[in-house]
């Protein structure tokens, strides 16, 4: 019975901020030390950008973010399963970097998507 519960809510998460969907709203503590939301943030794109500290990926990625000059906005969020419970609930982050795309209405553009496939659709 266990399994099944796991199954369900794994499932659940997945259908979650689906491309097309406007994503779910999340509050998140600024570099600044004060508190914002996913949605007062500005911009016509908007990259979101899940990562943990300790993946090699992770790393990877930031840096090819940095070097191909996406244009829009990057907002980082450090995917610490322990201190942001929340946004794996919300956002189902089974994997490190999780990558989404969204357009100023908060729409989910690209959702779990390789840095390679986000590069090609904002040239």
């Amino acid at each position: 019975m266990k399994q099944c519960t796991f199954f369900i809510a794994l499932v659940g998460t997945m259908l979650r901020n689906y491309v097309g969907d406007k994503v779910i709203d999340f509050a998140y503590t600024t570099e600044a030390g004060g508190r914002s939301t996913l949605y007062r943030t500005k911009g016509d794109l908007l990259f979101l950008f899940f990562y943990h500290i300790d993946c090699d990926m992770c790393k990877a990625t930031k840096v090819n973010i940095t070097d191909h000059g996406i244009d829009c906005k990057i907002k980082t969020l450090y995917a610490d399963q322990d201190k942001n419970t929340h946004l794996d609930a919300l956002y189902g982050l089974r994997t490190t970097p999780t990558l989404y795309l969204l357009d100023k209405n908060k729409t989910v553009l690209l959702k779990e998507t390789p840095i390679e496939i986000i590069n090609d659709y904002l040239k």
